[in-house]
This record gives C-alpha cells, sequence and structure tokens, in this order.
C-alpha cells in the first residue's frame, strides 16, 4: 500500500485548491477521485465529506479513509485470489497447484518452460516448498 505523508498531501491539497480559497471543492475532490479511478458523483461526495467544501483537515481525513478502504479492498483480493489457488484448503499453495491455477487461467502451458518450482522458491521464505498467505501477497505485490 502506499502511504502518504502530510507533506504528500499537502501538496495535492494545494493543487487542487485551483482558486487559492484554502478548502477543495466537491467538484475539485471529484476529479481526484476521478484520477483514483474510483468515480462518484458530486452528490454522493458531499454525502460522504458532509460538506461542499473542505478545509485542510477534513481534506486530509476523508483522504486518509480513502486509502484505508482501498488497503481493505486490495487485501480482500488478495485473500480471494489466494483461496482460488488453493485449491485442498489448507492454507498453503503447492507447485501443483500454482500450476494448475496459472495453466487455467492461461499465463503458462508445458511449452513456456516455466518452471513453477522455481517460482515458489523465489517466494518462499521459510523454505518449506509451499507459499502461505503473507508470501503469496509478496509474490502478487
Amino acid at each position: 500500500m502506499t502511504t502518504f505523508s502530510a507533506n504528500d498531501i499537502r501538496l495535492m491539497f494545494n493543487k487542487l485548491d485551483r482558486n487559492g480559497d484554502d478548502t477543495v471543492s466537491i467538484d475539485e475532490l471529484q476529479w481526484l477521485l476521478g484520477s483514483m479511478k474510483l468515480g462518484s458523483s458530486p452528490k454522493e461526495l458531499e454525502c460522504v465529506a458532509g460538506k461542499k467544501n473542505l478545509n485542510f483537515d477534513e481534506f486530509k481525513n476523508l483522504f486518509d479513509s480513502i486509502c484505508l478502504q482501498e488497503a481493505h479492498d486490495s487485501e480482500n483480493d488478495l485473500l480471494k485470489s489466494f483461496e482460488v489457488f488453493d485449491k485442498n484448503r489448507d492454507g498453503f499453495i503447492s507447485c501443483d497447484e500454482l500450476c494448475n491455477a496459472l495453466s487455467i487461467l492461461g499465463l503458462i502451458d508445458e511449452r513456456d518452460g516455466i518452471d513453477v518450482n522455481m517460482i515458489i522458491k523465489a517466494y518462499d521464505l521459510n523454505s518449506d516448498g509451499l507459499l502461505d498467505l503473507d508470501e503469496f501477497k509478496r509474490m502478487m505485490l
């Protein structure tokens, strides 16, 4: 997850505050969220923000909560992906499971010459020949 310092957020705030009134309007906020692929209508944004213009502290709080939600959603997506790979539901991905999943997804076939064992070894931090959830996350990120 990308983290932003207060200075980074201040720079974003200043860039968004196009008219220099030391607030970010719903329209300006809508542009930011659209660029983050999190588009919302002005009415939805006003409902979430609770007002039409946000000062820096209000903007920072809203931005932080959006980033936390995105991190949570990404974590859920990774968990769902892990479950797709972990066919026997033992909490680990074996070489056979990884090979099967990558084949089903059309990412590899026998002619590719890809050694799935080498993929496992590259991310298997405890050298047990399996990928646990944390190792899988590391591989995917």
